[in-house]
């Protein structure tokens, strides 16, 4: 990764993409949303995070 921030992208997305379809899971068998609510806050922190980087580097994504 070039920056810490793709770094801080990468290992929140991947605790989301695991951890939601569990809680999705856990919710279907009657154990409760919770899980599923606290990573699906994982999943748009993620989304946040890439928007954020594609934002802030359109300059360069506009002259490749």
């Amino acid at each position: 990764a070039a920056t810490r921030l793709a770094v801080i992208h990468f290992w929140v997305s991947l605790a989301g993409a695991i951890v939601f379809p569990l809680g999705i899971g856990m919710a279907i068998m009657g154990q409760g949303p919770m899980l599923a609510q606290l990573s699906s806050l994982l999943v748009i922190a993620s989304m946040l995070i890439f928007a954020w980087t594609v934002f802030a580097n359109r300059a360069a994504l506009t002259n490749a």
